[in-house]
């Protein structure tokens, strides 16, 4: 009996292809982390002196709808080039050091153009390979259910391998899409935009301070390495947009809150003790969430290997206590160093090894902490919150106004209240400030909110004699209608019942102050 020769059917290259990826954009990083490691290839043979001598270049005409990648990496050797530029998922790379291992990103950019091409040449060769992939007749065939060819008929049908002269000293790979037919991967900036949190590029130049300052140094003391390459988008750079301000909803920087400092975590397995990830993470006033917008586009910690990003801000979520938003009160980034943790093929997630598992733990309970140290923050600028509502009222005793007696004393036992609170505030702040010494983040947290609020006074509470003083105060202060002097006290009196009862019923209080005025302006 004749053995059974296993076929592989040609629907296996659209699912490579057609229906690889969610988010379109995702071919950029694919053909951008092939680059990289050519370029450390070229690194390591001394082509390139180092990271930063090479450079990716993505060149996007849009009126034309055609997209040129191109790195100055080692190239292709020509004898080896169709068989490793035609070969699907037999990747001659290390899955544990190189970047791109798989040997099917490449593959990409055929769903979304009509031709691909792939041209490169080898140092010290005179003669480059191209390879010219048609995407119109690959779909043809993908399509045509009376076509019986398996995957590797199809390659063959659909690919043409071309050698030309080339000079000797030309080094580099092109990937170029002809006849691009998605919108989204011609809009430069879109592109950008997606690099700027995704590529392996340097941080932005006003993150500088806090990268130069610490994040350089901290690598430097534990002997660890970030690669980084210089990626280019249409002649511009492109950098991760990372900074120190935080912005509201509407893009207008947060005067409240910003990036105070930065702390920084590492994640060791608990048996030996191997590095599996380091990390950085900002510290704040964290008086909220970081909002969705543009300008917060780097909020999240986000996961990464070899600087690439893994999944998206979303992505570590589900390690956080509150799933919805605990990831979202930080920026920061955790690098996975360990050859076990494995981006899977669409690299939104770690392949689930055993230590991935325990990795994963790890940071389950790191965050835990996390959420202790928002809540800590809370509890600091919820006392001083008190602080200030007794200052407020205290303030505005000499110019407060009343629409009647019943007001003054709702007022007196207002202002009480808010003494009260201020002082049990004060008590729980000395208690904060001394639960600090023995944590670190905590102490520069409790520090930063601190001195954000150093013209409020914390030493002691006003003297007892200060509430009979107020309540005092308060009993003889002006109603808002005694300026009425055209009025007689009766009708002072009646027009300050009738208000009283607008205002109590009034849903929103907010107007209140504006239609006294004109009531005022009805009666002069």
């Amino acid at each position: 009996m004749a053995k059974h020769k296993t076929k592989i059917g040609k629907n296996a290259i659209e699912t490579l292809t057609l229906s690889m990826y969610d988010d379109h954009k995702t071919i950029y990083r694919e053909y951008i982390q092939n680059s990289a490691d050519a370029i450390d290839s070229a690194v390591k043979s001394g082509l390139l002196e180092s990271q930063k001598n090479g450079y990716i270049e993505i060149e996007i005409d849009s009126d034309e709808q055609r997209i040129v990648i191109e790195d100055n990496g080692t190239g292709v050797p020509i004898a080896e080039a169709e068989r490793i530029l035609k070969d699907v998922a037999a990747s001659d790379k290390n899955r544990s050091k190189d970047k791109g291992f798989r040997g099917i990103g490449r593959l990409a950019g055929l769903a979304y153009c009509k031709q691909l091409i792939f041209e490169t040449s080898y140092a010290g060769e005179e003669y480059k390979t191209t390879i010219y992939w048609n995407a119109v007749l690959l779909q043809e065939i993908l399509y045509d259910s009376s076509r019986k060819e398996d995957a590797t008929d199809v390659i063959e049908i659909i690919t043409t391998v071309e050698t030309k002269p080339e000079e000797k000293d030309k080094h580099y790979f092109k990937v170029v899409l002809n006849n691009v037919n998605n919108d989204e991967l011609l809009d430069r900036q879109a592109v950008r935009d997606y690099l700027k949190m995704v590529a392996p590029v340097p941080y932005d130049r006003t993150f500088s301070y806090f990268y130069k300052g610490f994040i350089s140094q901290y690598m430097q003391d534990n002997n660890l390495h970030l690669d980084e390459y210089e990626v280019y988008v249409n002649n511009e750079s492109v950098s991760k947009c990372y900074n120190t301000s935080i912005y509201d909803e509407y893009g207008n920087k947060k005067e409240s809150d910003e990036v105070k400092e930065l702390a920084f975590f590492d994640f060791r397995h608990p048996s030996n003790k191997e590095l599996l990830a380091w990390g950085w993470y900002s510290i704040s006033n964290f008086e909220g969430i970081i909002p969705d917008h543009k300008k917060n586009m780097s909020r999240g910690i986000r996961l990464r290997k070899h600087n690439i990003q893994v999944g998206n801000e979303n992505t570590l979520n589900k390690f956080h206590k509150d799933t919805k938003r605990g990831n979202f009160y930080f920026f920061g980034e955790i690098h996975a160093v360990h050859p076990e943790l494995i981006p899977n093929s669409q690299r939104n997630d770690f392949t689930p090894t055993d230590t991935c598992k325990v990795f994963y733990d790890l940071l389950q309970s790191t965050f835990s902490d996390h959420n202790k140290m928002v809540y800590f923050a809370s509890n600091v600028r919820s006392a001083y919150r008190k602080l200030e509502t007794e200052i407020k009222l205290l303030e505005e005793l000499d110019t407060k106004k009343f629409l009647n007696n019943q007001q003054k004393e709702e007022h007196i036992l207002k202002v009480r209240k808010a003494q009260q609170d201020a002082e049990i505030a004060r008590k729980d702040l000395k208690k904060y400030e001394s639960a600090t010494s023995d944590n670190d983040i905590n102490e520069k947290i409790f520090r930063n909110i601190s001195a954000s609020k150093k013209q409020i006074t914390t030493s002691s509470p006003p003297a007892k004699e200060v509430s009979a003083k107020i309540e005092e105060t308060v009993r003889k202060g002006n109603f808002e209608f005694d300026d009425l002097s055209k009025l007689t006290n009766a009708e002072k009196k009646f027009v300050s019942k009738v208000f009283s009862v607008i205002a109590d019923n009034l849903p929103d209080k907010k107007i209140i102050p504006s239609l006294v005025i004109k009531v005022k302006e009805a009666f002069k």
